[in-house]
């Protein structure tokens, strides 16, 4: 409780949120962690590898609708070089 009176003395008594897009760029990844239920193997069936021009629509798309942030996740891919990366 009293942590709560102070936060509202320092912040006042309203909340924020951030409205992003969460874009997954591949789900293909060489590590195989116990935890993760979303990699897959390059040979797998539901893996998937979007292109740079796809990941952009997407984005674009996004900022029709207000976002102001992208989140971009993958695994660790076995043939994404840096420049992929940079490129993107």
């Amino acid at each position: 409780m009293i942590a709560n009176v102070l936060r509202e003395r320092k912040n006042g008594n309203y909340a924020t949120y951030i409205h992003n897009r969460y874009i997954n760029y591949s789900n293909i990844c060489i590590l195989s962690c116990q935890f993760c239920a979303f990699a897959a193997k390059k040979r797998d069936a539901h893996a998937f590898e979007y292109k740079i021009d796809e990941i952009i629509s997407a984005v674009r798309e996004a900022l029709t609708l207000g976002i102001t942030e992208v989140h971009m996740v993958g695994g660790l891919h076995p043939t994404l070089k840096k420049e992929w990366y940079l490129d993107l």
